[in-house]
Parts: structure tokens; sequence; C-alpha cells
């Protein structure tokens, strides 16, 4: 039986552990699957009887546990300078070769996706009203981000800087358009 101090330490750890994943356990089962608690009801024809706590995985990346092991072993390989040299080759190398073979996905990446469009505009049971839809749905957003770039911005920057909002705005239209077009 565990005492409840003894919980409470262990559910502050489980909790930076399991709900955080800070820390992984196997840094290759993180790569595919996460921590998360379960409740679990003690019976299951009786609910009112509780739940316990249960350490269950997930099929999803455990994103901020490879970030902080990729830290870790970052900060390692660097402080041990020449010593890790076969562990930054192999590291430098693994790079090379993903950017490689993800230049080869973005240079094709056009014609499947122009592949993917062709199907399913094939398979449409009603073009005409996808199409009208799909302009409302233009028309609406780009009305709101007309607004909010127009209206709103100039009338928060009036209030902070008090200078004219659109002589800023036309300095800023360059990054604005490749923003536009990178779609970020």
């Amino acid at each position: 039986m565990i005492s409840s101090q003894d919980e409470s330490i262990y559910d502050l750890f489980m909790l930076v552990n399991q709900l955080l994943n800070l820390i992984p356990d196997n840094i290759i089962a993180a790569t595919f699957t996460t921590h998360y608690t379960a409740l679990v009801p003690l019976d299951p024809r009786n609910l009112t009887m509780g739940y316990k706590k249960v350490a269950e995985r997930a099929f999803k990346p455990n994103m901020l546990g490879l970030c902080i092991f990729s830290l870790i072993l970052g900060f390692a390989v660097k402080q041990l300078d020449s010593k890790a040299d076969t562990i930054r080759l192999i590291l430098q190398e693994t790079n090379a070769l993903v950017m490689h073979v993800i230049m080869g996905l973005i240079k094709i990446m056009p014609i499947g996706m122009f592949c993917w469009m062709c199907v399913e505009a094939i398979n449409m049971k009603s073009p005409e009203k996808i199409l009208t839809q799909l302009g409302w749905f233009v028309a609406t957003a780009m009305f709101g981000f007309s607004v909010i770039w127009f209206i709103l911005y100039p009338i928060i920057y009036v209030a902070i800087v008090r200078k004219n909002p659109y002589k800023f705005l036309l300095n800023i239209m360059p990054a604005m358009i490749v923003a536009f077009g990178s779609s970020s």
C-alpha cells in the first residue's frame, strides 16, 4: 500500500513524465508512441466504486521527448568535442541523407498533388456546389483578412505608435506577399 504522501510525489513525477512526456523511457518507442494516464474503473459494472490510474501508450510521436533527447545529445556531443567525432559524423551523414530524401520528395510532390487533385475532381458528385462553397469560403476569408489588416491592425498601430499605419503596411508589403504566397 502506498501512503498518501508517497502517492503525491509519485503523481508529481508521473505528471511530468506521462503528461508532458519530457523524459522518454525508450527513445525508439518515443518516435512512435507517447505516454498518457488512463482512468480505468475498478469495477466495470459499478462505476461508483472509483477509478485507478494506469499508464498507457498512444500511437502518436512523443515530439517533446524527442526534442529534449536531441538537445541533451547535442549538448553532450558539443561538450565532448573531439571525443565525439564519430557520433558527430554519423549525425551529419544521417542529416545529409534525410535532407536528400526530403528534397527528392519535395521535387515530386507537385506531381503527386496534381494527380490527387485530378482523382478528387473525377470523384466529385457536384462540382458546382463544391466550387460555390469554396468561393464563399475564399471570399469570407479574404473579407476577414482585409478587416484585420486594414482596419483592426491600423487602429492598434495608431493607438500604440501614433504614426501612419498605412505607410508601415506599405513598407512590409514584400514580406506579406512572400507570406501569402507560401501560405505561412
